[in-house]
């Protein structure tokens, strides 16, 4: 797995773009996927940027 997008915070925390190649049957292939890594906890929502919001703070996925 390769990490493809930047961001200003060095640690792959959030919701990241991936390169992920597969070694299934040899072929290959690799595909982009987008995904998260969090340390959030139950009763957290995880933000693109990696930060933990309470869940009673999150309307339509987005903070406020």
């Amino acid at each position: 797995m390769q990490l493809l997008s930047k961001s200003e915070n060095a640690y792959p925390a959030g919701r990241r773009k991936w390169l992920v190649h597969s070694d299934v049957c040899a072929s290959g292939d690799a595909t982009v996927r987008n995904l998260s890594l969090t340390s959030c906890v139950k009763g957290q929502f995880t933000c693109d940027s990696g930060d933990c919001v309470s869940l009673d703070k999150v309307v339509m996925y987005t903070a406020y």
